[in-house]
């Protein structure tokens, strides 16, 4: 996220990464915790990639991608009014973003508890 905020770069001259921490300081002071830096975060995606989230944090710390599937299919189209996203594409999103991520064979997991404790908290 700091990187994407452009608090955090990489220098290819140094070979090192560089940062000022009185910027960064500045940028998180009104996030006291990760909870809210996380909301912050997921605020910024699309509603569908929101919901995903949301069904996904209502199936545990862990999930199969069957559940979220069965789920997906037989609530997203009346979320969306009859617009059914893709869930393929949202999880991709989603898993490049860090918020989940493969931990067996079709079964995935958020990549920290923060994570769904945030995602239970966003308002849509």
């Amino acid at each position: 996220m700091l990187q994407l905020e452009g608090l955090l770069d990489y220098n290819l001259g140094l070979m090192r990464w560089v940062w000022d921490v009185s910027k960064i300081e500045d940028a998180t002071m009104s996030a006291a915790n990760v909870v809210y830096l996380l909301q912050a975060k997921m605020m910024k995606l699309s509603k569908d990639a929101q919901s995903l989230l949301q069904y996904a944090a209502c199936l545990g710390s862990s999930f199969s991608l069957a559940a979220l599937k069965y789920v997906w299919e037989n609530h997203a189209t009346l979320l969306f009014e009859g617009i059914d996203p893709d869930l393929t594409d949202i999880l991709e999103v989603v898993r490049k973003e860090n918020l989940i991520e493969p931990c067996d064979l079709n079964q995935l997991r958020w990549v920290h508890d923060k994570i769904q404790e945030a995602v239970c908290i966003i308002a849509l």
